[in-house]
């Protein structure tokens, strides 16, 4: 793990003690439903950064086992809803499929394999291959430590503060029907500060400032509008979240979603402006 590396993961660290330290005043002097739902995302980030900077440290390898692995827990929700029936085993073995042919660099099977197979599967189904094991394989087929972290960290600093703008000064709906929390002041005030961080972490990256910026604007856009999407695929299905396994943010997926368009749309930037 390079210096810059070990750097973001102390300034992580530090956020997560003051996240903490506010929770904690907040639960002491001001108890409420939405302190404790604070409290247990806060909770539950320390596990997530915790295991990420695990897989960062153990390597190649390591990354692809957890995205795989976050892959597979996404699809078996998005499949548990769906609205012809859970699907049987097979289709659940495109995700060692998938991630086997980006580690392995079989180039044309990973880019053509899940696309293709929306000649022979249900459009739900086909969305589900698309979305949970698609998209997140191009997160660990980046290579570079530097290249996943920037990556992750600026679409989930993005979503975070879209959250805690929305909060603050929200008022806007964006998206009424399809999810009424988010907002226009949220959206704007969360793209703005991640592109700001993003900006302020172009080392990470192969471009300069300017680059970097152009990038992070571009997604953390990719990223709303996945996670608009999912949002729309969840009141087509009638239901709040995608599942209860990460307690105060849902499911997997409801923590991923905004990857599975931004992470292919990074990984080809990348391709393309980068010799």
């Amino acid at each position: 793990m390079t210096q810059e590396v070990q750097t973001i993961f102390g300034g992580l660290f530090v956020v997560l003690v003051l996240a903490s330290a506010l929770g904690w005043w907040l639960h002491r002097h001001r108890p409420s439903p939405a302190t404790a739902n604070l409290n247990s995302r806060i909770r539950a980030w320390w596990v997530m950064i915790a295991v990420g900077g695990l897989a960062l440290v153990l390597g190649r390898y390591a990354l692809f086992g957890l995205f795989a692995g976050l892959s597979w827990f996404a699809l078996r929700e998005f499949a548990a809803s769906d609205p012809a029936g859970r699907p049987g085993a097979w289709y659940f073995a495109a995700v060692p499929a998938q991630f086997a042919a980006v580690i392995w660099d079989w180039q044309w099977v990973a880019l053509l394999l899940i696309p293709l197979a929306g000649f022979a599967l249900p459009r739900q189904r086909w969305l589900g291959l698309l979305l949970c094991v698609y998209g997140l394989s191009f997160v660990p087929a980046l290579g570079q430590v530097e290249l996943v972290l920037y990556l992750v960290l600026v679409v989930q600093a993005s979503d975070v503060l879209q959250y805690l703008w929305g909060r603050a000064i929200g008022r806007h709906a964006i998206a009424p029907r399809i999810s009424p929390s988010k907002t226009v002041e949220g959206l704007v005030g969360g793209v703005a500060s991640a592109t700001v961080l993003g900006t302020w972490l172009y080392y990470l990256t192969p471009f300069g400032p300017l680059g970097a910026m152009s990038l992070s604007l571009l997604i953390t856009s990719a990223g709303f509008l996945s996670g608009l999407l999912l949002s729309a695929l969840k009141r087509q299905r009638k239901i709040k979240d995608w599942g209860t396994v990460i307690t105060g943010h849902g499911g997997v997926l409801d923590r991923v979603d905004s990857l599975c368009l931004a992470a292919p749309v990074f990984y080809w930037m990348v391709k393309a402006f980068w010799r």
